[in-house]
C-alpha cells in the first residue's frame, strides 16, 4: 500500500509540476546572459544599453573583450568586440536578443534566457 501511495504521489508531482510552473510569473530577479558581437568604435554599446533598459531590464554586470582574432568587421579593418551582459527583468531575454540583433552593425547576439520554458 505504501508503494502505491508513493508512486501515485510521484506521478501527481511529475505531471502537475510542469503545468503549474508554466503558469507562474517569470522571475524578475533571475539573471540571464547576453553575448553581443559588433565592430569596435561605432558606438553600438550605447544603443545596446538603451534598448535593454527601455525594455525594463537592469544590467547587473558587463564585460567586454576582443572577439576571436579572425573575426573582423565587414570593412576588414575594425576588430570585433564581444560584450557579455548579465541582465534581469520580467521581459523575454530572447525577444531582447532579437531586437539587438537587428541593430545595424551587430554581427551576432547569443542569449541564455533563464525564464524560457524548455517544454515550449
Amino acid at each position: 500500500m505504501l508503494a502505491v501511495a508513493g508512486t501515485a504521489g510521484y506521478l501527481v508531482v511529475a505531471l502537475a509540476f510542469p503545468m503549474l510552473s508554466r503558469r507562474l510569473p517569470n522571475s524578475g530577479t533571475a539573471v540571464s546572459t547576453l553575448s553581443v558581437h559588433y565592430p569596435d568604435g561605432r558606438g553600438i554599446l550605447r544603443d545596446v544599453m538603451r534598448i535593454a533598459t527601455s525594455r525594463g531590464f537592469a544590467v547587473d554586470d558587463m564585460s567586454t573583450s576582443p572577439a576571436s582574432h579572425n573575426d573582423r568587421a565587414a570593412d576588414g579593418v575594425r576588430p570585433m568586440v564581444e560584450v557579455i551582459l548579465h541582465v534581469h527583468g520580467r521581459g523575454s531575454v530572447n525577444e531582447l536578443a532579437t531586437e539587438l540583433a537587428e541593430l545595424p552593425g551587430v554581427r551576432a547576439v547569443i542569449s541564455d534566457d533563464v525564464n524560457a520554458s524548455s517544454d515550449d
